[in-house]
């Protein structure tokens, strides 16, 4: 009788169930299941590693107003992460059948991005929380949205406190982050819970209330005759082939923004024509707040490759999490053979899940035969600036990234190099985040398992002589890595156009070619000098690699 009974409700529930299919019901009522299998707790994952370690001078000053709105960026976990490195290995591989074969962002997407599914899957548990989905990228790699502090509370289980630290008054989740167990496969990051962090430029201005009305400092023909680059600034180099970057594209990563004038000028007066255009993309919003760091990056880049087209991706800010968006907005594009970036932050004041978020991009941006240069620094072995721990900067340290590091450069008649040594300030050292690449090898090269930069150098110093800078229409004369990046990629991108096609990311050919009879003859070896400073003891120069 009992069995009868339970017979006669199952049957009616089935009913009632197709009844409601029937009127259209039924996904809402399995949609309103998951909602709430996702929101149980009860299982929840912790996302390690993704609230910041500040220092004892942290001080909590009260909760953030729950209706206070915030953006965030959702970090989504690689497929095959396995067969994608093998694949980035292989097509670095001379003797190898798929040898510069790059994907399309497409081919990428199919084999490597998470699922649709599991993408949508992240999608539908944020706005089940009420925040509002402003962006899916075309990879699946991130997700950014926008809620109250109380959503988002809500959705990864923290509190968001103001504290203060150093005098700076900041954001910040007060625990790890989770996410219910359904999506630990899922999601690799949460960034954005934190407004402390945020990356830097290294630049040095020299001559900070002393602006010349003159140039001083070294123009790009010194820089071109000096390096021997193969373009028109080549004072060295007259009846030799001569490229411009012409039918290349090459992305700047920035933040803020320059004024045209400034660029222009400086253009004019070194007699720089040129050919390709420069577009701006703006990530985040728009900016009229000119910055330094900005303005050299194209002045240096656009005048060394002229005849390349420029891509500025803009960011509103310095967060962590607006130029991780940049990166995937220049990944996903595709239009740029080469990206520069002078914007890094030391790595111990990094989340390490989030840093694998944009590690997973640089990853994409490999298969893809994108070459990316990035600044390391111009604190020496201590990048962290706090304190006396050696450190190193990040994106630089990242192993599908380029470290360019710096030197003291001395000129002789005709421009011609007369002495060059380690500059004090040039960023090297041991990554605490990335284990030293399969690569990563030959004289000089420690055998000390980390990720070890610098990889290439060029003249940084702003004292010998420095750089010319035209700013808010005066001179200025500076320095830093932040005008060795763009020069090595302005050369790339010369070398670009010389082999007709994308040559991938620089290092498996820079560390390959180390290792050959003819390194002296295609590079000039620093080995004198160290990055010493007034902070500490850093790393000397010899013979082969070194910091």
């Amino acid at each position: 009788m009992r069995n009868s009974y339970l017979a006669i409700v199952a049957m009616f529930l089935l009913l009632a169930f197709l009844a409601l299919c029937a009127a259209g019901i039924c996904s809402g009522v399995w949609s309103l299941y998951k909602q709430i299998n996702l929101k149980t707790f009860a299982q929840a994952h912790t996302l390690t590693a993704v609230t910041p370690s500040p220092s004892g001078k942290t001080q909590l000053l009260r909760r953030m107003d729950a209706n206070y709105r915030m953006e965030i960026v959702v970090g989504l976990c690689l497929r095959n992460g396995v067969e994608l490195d093998a694949l980035i290995k292989r097509q670095a591989d001379p003797g190898s059948p798929y040898f510069r074969r790059y994907l399309s962002p497409q081919e990428f997407v199919a084999r490597f991005s998470p699922s649709q599914a599991d993408h949508d899957l992240v999608v539908e548990y944020l706005t089940s929380n009420g925040l509002v989905v402003s962006q899916s990228a075309p990879n699946r790699l991130i997700v950014v949205a926008e809620g109250t502090v109380l959503q988002i509370e809500r959705s990864f289980g923290v509190n968001i406190n103001e504290y203060s630290q150093d005098g700076k008054v900041y954001l910040s989740n007060d625990r790890e982050s989770s996410v219910p167990s359904t999506l630990a496969p899922i999601v690799e990051s949460v960034i954005g819970l934190n407004t402390f962090a945020e990356y830097k430029s290294p630049m040095r201005s020299l001559t900070p209330q002393v602006r010349p009305m003159r140039p001083g400092g070294l123009s790009p023909q010194q820089i071109a005759t000096a390096y021997n680059f193969p373009n028109q600034n080549n004072g060295n180099n007259p009846s030799g082939t001569r490229y411009s970057g012409k039918g290349r594209t090459v992305a700047i990563a920035t933040c803020f923004s320059y004024k045209e004038s400034d660029v222009e000028g400086y253009w004019k007066q070194y007699g720089i024509t040129r050919a390709g255009m420069v577009t701006n993309i703006l990530i985040g919003g728009s900016t009229t707040k000119p910055d330094k760091e900005t303005t050299l990056d194209l002045q240096q880049l656009g005048a060394q490759a002229p005849g390349a087209n420029v891509l500025m991706y803009i960011s509103t800010t310095a967060s962590i999490k607006n130029l991780t968006v940049v990166y995937n907005k220049i990944v996903t594009d595709n239009k740029a053979d080469v990206v520069s970036t002078s914007w890094g932050l030391c790595e111990r004041q990094t989340h390490p899940n989030e840093v694998k978020t944009q590690h997973n991009i640089f990853k994409q941006a490999a298969s893809q035969g994108i070459a990316i240069f990035a600044a390391s620094g111009n604190a020496g072995a201590y990048d962290c600036d706090e304190d006396s721990k050696k450190s190193v900067d990040f994106p630089p340290s990242d192993p599908y990234v380029t470290a360019v590091g710096g030197t003291t450069l001395s000129l002789g008649l005709w421009n011609k190099r007369k002495a060059e040594e380690a500059w004090m300030g040039a960023g090297a050292g041991e990554s605490i985040l990335w284990p030293q690449p399969s690569w990563q090898k030959g004289p000089g090269v420690p055998s000390n398992q980390k990720r070890n930069i610098s990889d290439v150098a060029l003249v940084a110093s702003p004292l010998t002589p420095g750089y010319a800078v035209y700013l808010d229409g005066v001179w200025e004369v500076s320095g830093g890595t932040s005008f060795a990046a763009p020069n090595w990629a302005a050369l790339w991108v010369l070398l670009v156009e010389a082999s007709g096609k994308r040559l991938g990311p620089p290092n498996e050919i820079i560390y390959r070619i180390g290792q050959l009879p003819e390194y002296k003859q295609v590079f000039y070896d620093i080995t004198s000098g160290s990055n010493s400073n007034w902070r500490g003891p850093g790393y000397n120069a010899g013979p082969g690699w070194d910091y």
